[in-house]
Formats: C-alpha cells, sequence, structure tokens
C-alpha cells in the first residue's frame, strides 16, 4: 500500500504491506474509545490498474 502523509506529518511518502499498515493503525486508534473521520473532495484519478486519490480529511479522535 502506497502512502502519503507528507502534508499532515512531514514524513515522505512510502509504501507498507497492508497488514502491517493495520496493525499499526489498530496499535494508533487502541486508546480512544471513538473517532470520527469526515471525508470529502475526493479526485480519484486512474491509470490502467493503478488509482491515486486526494481528499480532504478532518478527523476527531
Amino acid at each position: 500500500m502506497a502512502l502519503d502523509f507528507s502534508s499532515v506529518i512531514g514524513l515522505p511518502p512510502m509504501t507498507v504491506p497492508l497488514d502491517e499498515y493495520v496493525q499499526a493503525l489498530d496499535r494508533a486508534f487502541a486508546p480512544f474509545s471513538t473517532t470520527h473521520h469526515a471525508i470529502t473532495g475526493h479526485v480519484v484519478k486512474i491509470d490502467g490498474d493503478r488509482a491515486t486519490i486526494h481528499a480532504h480529511v478532518r478527523a476527531e479522535h
């Protein structure tokens, strides 16, 4: 899975196995009893068997 959170937390874009990403999310969200994510303005570009998405995210934890 390709991830790019550079505009949010300054990390460079990266590629990680999906199962590792899911495990990391499980650990990151474990302390929260609830979360809410509003994701809007999706722009999806499809190029053959690849797709990229840009969206605006507001997250409440």
